[in-house]
């Protein structure tokens, strides 16, 4: 895959039809979208933006969500399970 200068992947997770791909910043922002958003790409593209981040941000981790009740979000030293329907989505 080609990476710009100070990318590196962080971690590679197969999806079924009907997933979800989260991703979340260590600010705390998430996005959710569908897997049958993103188009399959060769070995050699670039990718796609999942999420728009601030200069000072950086992606934290993403994870697969099929239509689960809970998202456990958690680091070295402390957790958290969020439900889904306490979640503010905001809709493009």
């Amino acid at each position: 895959m080609n990476l710009e200068e100070g990318e590196h992947i962080i971690n590679i997770t197969p999806t079924n039809e009907g997933d979800a791909i989260g991703i979340i910043s260590t600010d705390g922002n998430m996005v959710l979208f569908k897997e049958e958003n993103l188009r399959p790409m060769g070995k050699t593209s670039g990718g796609v933006k999942g999420i728009e981040l601030k200069d000072d941000d950086q992606v934290a981790g993403m994870f697969r969500y099929r239509n689960e009740e809970f998202i456990l979000v958690y680091s070295n030293n402390a957790a958290k399970l969020l439900n889904i329907d306490d979640l503010k989505f905001h809709r493009r």
